[in-house]
């Protein structure tokens, strides 16, 4: 098991911010099914892509508190995305939303990578 170096201030409120926009996204999602089932209006995919960029934001964090293999190449998948799920949500969010969404998942992304694992200690095998 590796280490991750300490997180910093920047790190905490990326965690925040993007528990946030997962919340966001889980609370549009179940109203979208809310609308669903009251009336046959409502797109099914739009809630799909709330819940998908819920689990995408939540596995944003997971990154940046956990080390796994590849935790760069699935960072930026995840940061895609997201980049995809709020595209498809164009037409149900104003621009203010979408920049803050994919703004927040861009930070979190780079905060990921700017974390690296710590080295060993030169007494390691000690």
């Amino acid at each position: 098991h590796q280490r991750l170096e300490p997180v910093s201030l920047s790190g905490i409120v990326a965690f925040i911010l993007s528990l946030l926009c997962g919340a966001l996204n889980l609370i549009r999602g179940f109203h979208a099914v809310e609308s669903l089932l009251q009336s046959d209006g409502e797109d099914f995919n739009y809630i799909i892509a709330f819940f998908l960029g819920t689990a995408a934001c939540l596995y944003q964090c997971y990154l940046l508190v956990y080390y796994t293999g590849w935790r760069n190449v699935k960072s930026f998948l995840t940061f895609g995305l997201i980049c995809l799920c709020n595209m498809y949500l164009y037409e149900l969010r104003n621009l203010w939303q979408l920049f803050f969404h994919v703004t927040v998942g861009a930070f979190v992304t780079l905060q990921i990578w700017l974390r690296q694992a710590q080295g060993k200690a030169p007494d390691y095998d000690v």
